[in-house]
């Protein structure tokens, strides 16, 4: 009797501790249906504070509010300031999500097509194909989605998921870059509204059509496809140019720092 009684408790402890890692289980099913309002207010938080930082210290066309030459002492130290902010940032998000990877897998909490695991590699190996994946979007001078887009493809991320996380990203990241060049006098104003004219509209057609065909043909393969597409016509362009200026014999000299260049 003693034994069953023993093997009665047991079986209830055990239920019991399955009950909670279902209801755990649950929760996070539930949470990760919305948006996560949190990650985003971090994200915002995160854009605030560098965009501040980067009209504050001013720059080679754009006087700084509180004073700061640009190549001056404080000009550096609000450069490594912001730099550090993004460094503190990114270690609480990789804490968070590796904390929340050991969540998920003690609940056995279901992974589908898609999913990351972000797990202690995931959170370095990733982050740093990305800064890598950025440096050289900027060194060539081609938009960041071009090169975050098929990354995150490779990873086997969902297309659709892929090419709106692209998006978002690109959109905060642009915005900054363009804060720089207008803080630096390297922005070409006629350009720029032609540019932003020319990309809204496209931005709009692209996604009314891609939605369009992706939901009557039952296929996500058209975004990847449209995403490779929009990276060989880069590259087809940005060969073309690069031929077309060394023909001319076209020269370029950087400004400095703070200097506005050609």
């Amino acid at each position: 009797k003693l034994q069953e009684e023993r093997e009665h408790i047991l079986y209830e402890e055990k239920s019991y501790e399955e009950r909670k890692l279902q209801e755990e289980r649950e929760q996070i099913l539930y949470e990760e249906k919305s948006v996560p309002v949190a990650s985003v207010m971090v994200l915002v938080t995160l854009f605030v504070v560098v965009l501040t930082i980067n009209i504050l210290k001013g720059g080679g066309a754009f006087p700084s509010p509180l004073g700061i030459e640009c190549g001056s002492r404080g000009f550096w130290i609000s450069n490594f300031l912001m730099l550090g902010w993004i460094v503190i940032i990114s270690i609480f998000v990789r804490l968070y999500l590796v904390n929340r990877f050991h969540q998920k897998k003690r609940c056995g909490f279901p992974y589908v097509e898609g999913d990351i695991k972000w797990d202690g590699r995931a959170t370095i190996v990733y982050p740093f194909l990305c800064c890598f994946a950025g440096f050289f979007a900027g060194m060539f001078g081609v938009g960041g989605g071009i090169v975050k887009g098929p990354l995150m493809l490779a990873m086997n991320v969902h297309p659709a998921v892929s090419s709106a996380s692209s998006a978002c990203m690109i959109f905060f990241t642009s915005f900054t870059a363009t804060t720089s060049f207008v803080v630096f006098g390297l922005l070409v104003e006629d350009y720029a509204v032609i540019c932003l004219v020319i990309g809204f509209i496209a931005t709009i057609a692209g996604q009314v059509g891609l939605s369009y065909l992706a939901k009557k043909a039952q296929r996500n393969s058209y975004i990847a496809f449209s995403i490779g597409g929009v990276v060989l016509i880069s590259a087809f362009l940005m060969t073309i140019q690069s031929l077309l200026s060394i023909a001319e014999g076209e020269t370029h000299h950087a400004g400095g720092i703070c200097g506005t260049g050609d």
